[in-house]
């Protein structure tokens, strides 16, 4: 008996031994890092987006080369044209009896067939090739004329916008 318990009193030593030990990395107290502070937002700079102020003068002579500037610049003007055309529609409920609706009517629909056919011009464009750039980025400049032509029409159809009174 004494053979067998000699090693296990051994073994039980050693290991209350090297549990006394704590281990290196618990040793040594981790004081806890201060979060650095948030990084203040960038002030907003003064110069505007170049697509912000865009026209399509800024874009019409851009060639295939730089056919990804073209199609991000369509792609703002439409979105501009967009709410201008919205702006527009909204003007149909100020119509009154003395503003010829069916003139306003007519015009707003000749200005959708306008934008309609921008936007087709504009998908053909973007699957354009080196070959045949030039004359679809020409069927969209034409669709950009008219479609320019258009709003300015059906703008001087609609109704005279009214300031709100200040009583």
């Amino acid at each position: 008996m004494k053979i067998t318990t000699l090693p296990l009193l051994l073994i039980t030593l050693l290991t209350s031994a090297c549990s006394d030990a704590t281990p290196p990395s618990a040793e040594t107290p981790t004081t806890p890092v201060p979060s650095a502070p948030a990084t203040p937002p960038a002030p907003a700079t003064t110069t505007p987006s170049p697509l912000t102020e865009l026209k399509w003068s800024d874009i019409k002579d851009l060639g295939y080369d730089d056919r990804a500037d073209v199609m991000a610049g369509l792609a703002k003007l439409r979105e501009k044209l967009d709410l201008k055309i919205a702006a527009l529609e909204a003007r149909r409920a100020d119509l009154t009896t003395k503003d010829d609706p069916l003139k306003f009517n007519a015009a707003l629909k000749t200005l959708d067939t306008a934008r309609t056919r921008l936007t087709s011009s504009i998908t053909d464009l973007g699957n354009a090739t080196s070959q045949n750039w030039e004359q679809r980025h020409d069927r969209v400049a034409d669709a950009w004329v008219n479609v320019e032509d258009a709003y300015k029409k059906a703008a001087g159809e609609a109704p005279a916008t009214t300031a709100p009174s200040r009583d």
